[in-house]
């Protein structure tokens, strides 16, 4: 007999060893977190068409319009507020989207793959993008 099955007949052991093997399984779900991508894009119609083939590809995100500081202060001096109803009888592109994934760790490479490709790496659509670790997520999402 092996020493190994001699330890695992001995029902101390073979708890410990079950724990532990529940343990490392469990570590293996932690290990794989939510991760957060922001990206932010120029708005245009070619953003929309990237959004568009993102969806396609399964991945879901909250896209919110944005506009740079600098446009916000200096060319609407007037308007304390960022979007207003002009925004929406004009159907104006605001100067950029931010858009918020939260995805698993392992799709997290597919999903900066995708943005890559369709913005050329931020050549023919300008913007960034970054992720971060969901260090305490709470959902569904």
């Amino acid at each position: 007999m092996t020493p190994i099955k001699k330890m695992l007949k001995n029902k101390r052991l073979a708890s410990f060893f079950l724990d532990l093997k529940d343990y490392n399984n469990s570590r293996k779900e932690i290990l794989n977190m939510k991760k957060a991508l922001y990206l932010v894009l120029k708005g245009s119609n070619r953003a929309f068409e990237t959004l568009d083939d993102l969806r396609e590809r399964g991945f879901n995100a909250t896209v919110v319009s944005s506009e740079s500081l600098k446009r916000a202060v200096e060319e609407y001096p007037e308007e304390r507020h960022f979007f207003n109803l002009r925004h929406l009888e004009n159907h104006e592109l605001n100067e950029s989207i931010l858009v918020i994934f939260v995805v698993e760790e392992d799709k997290l490479t597919e999903l900066k793959d995708v943005i890559r490709w369709d913005t050329n790496n931020f050549i023919d659509i300008k913007g960034f993008m970054y992720s971060v670790d969901l260090n305490d997520y709470e959902g569904t999402v």
